[in-house]
């Protein structure tokens, strides 16, 4: 912890140990996710408006207050939009050209109904009614309300399709998302699905021709049935039909998306507000903490280190022959490697799940300390995302926290901040069963005071969580003022933070981790009215003036004058209403 008021620790500036959480610059707070969008996982903003000094406003000369100081542009460009792997800061090259297998996945929606009565209903057969989807690179990629990625044959659709090869590209992931930014931007947004124009099977006509030059490979049926169906007389109806309701339909799904946009901005022009009224610089920049080594040769022996659990595993007969070569295999994650063989990483997250399942929890530290490095690789934290026993080792692990080492709770912490940074990873979070283990995690941790990395770490948790929560909170359509499914557990963490802030000895919280702290606060209470309404009625609030003694860093007090100049404008409110 540094003593210099004028230094500024992480997440604003990135320097000291290479151990400690780096900043990444976060998905846009006034974007509020309506799907597992590829653009939403991947398009990170730019800071919010930065608020002018007051005195500079008035044409005063009056120097203007130091606060937030905004990262090194170097710095910025390591979260670049189109980046694979953030294992290290830079990305290392392949040794060889890879070549990636495109497939297509076919789904019967109608489970195989239409193919057995189409004659009888339509007069002629038909087999079924598809929904097709590209495999590349170990995901799924289709088109429904947006551009979604998934973990290959994990997606809602269900396990039963048909698989069609359709050759293979060199194009890399990273190439990839970017053009499906560009076309989700322009061509398939979240409104603009159409039945017979725009639907899923021309989007993987478009991404097929991407990746692979040509779309010919493409089953022709998907069209043609498509088109039998919609000539038929009762195809013709339900289009009718469809036509009809879908205006509607988009007409409902904008408006909520417009209210929510609505009220992002709102909250964001209170921050703007409150930043000026405290004549405050600059505002902080929406960020997420990564826990990574940062250096091949460290990153490796972490791999290695696995090597005892598979030996050993192997000589009880849990594991199969394979196992030593599949961790071998993934020290390219270790390397920072972003192209490379996606079963790398699919069996990398089988290897993780059979060693935590048939090893103590107290053991888990160095299981847990390779998972949180390989989650930096999108491949890898998709892969897990879309196992059927990771997320619930999670929470088995969240259950048992009191009883691991240190080692292995450290490790458990990190691999919740590195999994909560993505978008995938905090919609898996984000449970209505499982999240309010994660916030239990977080108590847990900051009340291990002997331990001031777990209690850092803890700190660092409760800020990606805070996005966690706010940014995957969907809107209920049929309800005017919705509750998002996550303000439960929102304010659970908050009172789990106002608990450590109000009643625990100043001693047992260094300024990094209270920094942290208020910085999840200040997150949660400027994204939504009702967080800042509880975060204001709450008996436990926060002792500002308190507080402010034990600042040392102009971060901590820069967030400590935010937060209560929202509390004031929303008192101000409140009364003004009640007048």
């Amino acid at each position: 912890m540094r003593n210099d008021h004028e230094e500024s620790h992480e997440p604003f500036a990135r320097r000291g140990k290479k151990e400690n959480g780096t900043a990444q610059k976060r998905i846009d707070m006034a974007r509020l996710p309506t799907s597992h969008s590829c653009r939403q996982m991947t398009v990170m903003s730019p800071s919010p408006p930065v608020a002018t000094s007051a005195a500079r406003v008035r044409g005063a000369t009056s120097k203007p207050i130091p606060s937030f100081r905004l990262p090194d542009q170097s710095c910025l460009n390591v979260a670049v939009p189109d980046r694979v792997t953030l294992v290290l800061s830079t990305v290392t090259p392949p040794r060889c050209r890879v070549d990636f297998t495109v497939c297509l996945h076919v789904y019967d929606l109608s489970g195989g109904l239409v193919g057995r009565h189409s004659q009888e209903l339509l007069g002629f057969n038909v087999s079924g009614i598809y929904h097709s989807a590209v495999v590349c690179y170990g995901m799924e990629f289709f088109f429904g309300g947006g551009i979604a990625a998934m973990g290959a044959g994990h997606t809602r659709f269900g396990k039963r399709y048909i698989t069609f090869f359709l050759g293979t590209t060199t194009k890399t992931l990273c190439e990839f998302m970017a053009w499906i930014r560009q076309l989700e931007e322009e061509r398939y947004h979240a409104s603009a699905y159409d039945l017979i124009e725009r639907n899923c099977h021309s989007f993987t006509s478009d991404a097929v021709a991407f990746l692979l030059g040509s779309a010919s490979a493409m089953p022709s049926f998907l069209t043609t049935t498509t088109e039998q169906l919609c000539n038929s007389r009762l195809g013709t109806g339900v289009l009718e039909l469809l036509t009809c309701y879908a205006p509607y339909a988009k007409y409902i799904v904008n408006c909520e998306q417009h209210k929510c946009m609505i009220k992002k901005q709102r909250a964001a022009l209170s921050i703007a507000m409150s930043a000026y009224a405290r004549e405050l610089t600059t505002g902080p920049l929406p960020c997420v903490v990564l826990f990574r080594v940062d250096d091949a040769g460290k990153g490796q022996k972490v791999f290695e280190s696995l090597m005892p659990y598979v030996e050993q595993l192997q000589q009880r007969g849990k594991l199969d022959e394979n196992a030593r070569l599949v961790l071998m295999s993934s020290f390219l994650i270790s390397a920072g490697v972003e192209s490379m063989d996606p079963k790398i990483g699919a069996d990398y997250a089988d290897l993780v799940v059979r060693i935590l399942i048939h090893t103590h929890r107290t053991l888990w530290g160095p299981v847990l300390n390779s998972l949180r490095i390989a989650l930096l690789h999108k491949g890898v934290l998709c892969a897990c995302v879309s196992h059927p026993v990771f997320a619930g080792l999670l929470v088995t692990g969240a259950r048992d926290f009191l009883s691991m080492t240190p080692d292995g709770k450290l490790a458990l912490l990190r691999v919740l901040c590195n999994l909560s940074s993505s978008l995938h990873g905090a919609f898996a979070l984000n449970s209505n069963r499982h999240a309010p283990l994660w916030v239990s995690a977080v108590g847990l941790a900051l009340s291990d005071y002997k331990n001031d990395a777990i209690v850092y770490t803890g700190a660092s948790l409760a800020v990606n969580l805070a996005h966690a929560f706010t940014l995957t909170s969907l809107p209920q359509v049929s309800r005017e003022d919705f509750v998002p499914r996550s303000f439960h557990c929102i304010c659970r963490l908050v009172i789990v933070l106002f608990f450590y802030l109000h009643h625990w000895p100043e001693e047992r919280i260094a300024e990094a981790a209270m920094n942290m702290m208020l910085l999840a606060l200040f997150f949660l209470m400027s994204s939504s009215r009702r967080v800042a309404e509880f975060a204001v009625e709450h008996g436990c609030g926060l002792r500002y003036e308190s507080l402010l003694r034990r600042a040392q860093t102009n971060e901590s007090k820069a967030l400590l004058a935010l937060m209560r100049a929202l509390e004031q404008n929303r008192c101000s409110r409140c009364a003004s209403a009640m007048v």
